[in-house]
């Protein structure tokens, strides 16, 4: 088995604030609510230049794909002050379909357990909203990526 490193650029932005109740008495006085647009917009061989919204991940595999399969955790977060819904988290990338639903039925039933034990959408706040399964081909560089299919 050989490690490939690959490029996971995603956007995210604050699409919506739903409801902001700060008022004169300061921070503290208030809550908000919004709603973030996080999509994965392409899996690249090498390490993008023009972006700051990636994460690297290594696959490991006899040859290197010419197509991965992004698992995505769709979740909300919060606190005492305010709540967001729509956040985005990169699960993995995997060489098959099989392995990325194996992946996503596991965060269904609650029995996945990420990196050291951490899962953002398990908290006092934290809700899971969905798990997508993306298909990317790979790019050697960043520019017009194509998401195949979304699960």
């Amino acid at each position: 088995m050989k490690k490939y490193p690959l490029y996971v650029v995603y956007e995210e932005d604050c699409a919506e604030v739903i409801e902001d109740t700060y008022g004169d008495d300061g921070p503290y006085a208030g809550f908000t609510h919004d709603r973030y647009d996080y999509e994965v917009t392409g899996v690249y061989s090498t390490k993008p230049d023009s972006t700051v919204y990636y994460e690297e991940r290594v696959l490991d595999s006899k040859n290197q794909p010419e197509e991965v399969y992004v698992v995505i955790v769709r979740y909300s977060t919060g606190s005492t002050f305010g709540h967001s819904d729509g956040r985005g988290h990169i699960v993995g990338v995997y060489e098959s379909e099989e392995k990325a639903k194996e992946v996503s039925e596991k965060i269904n039933t609650g029995k996945f357990k990420g990196k050291y034990g951490y899962t953002p959408w398990t908290g006092y706040f934290e809700r899971l909203e969905g798990v997508e399964i993306d298909c990317f081909d790979i790019k050697e560089k960043e520019g017009k990526a194509r998401k195949k299919f979304s699960r």
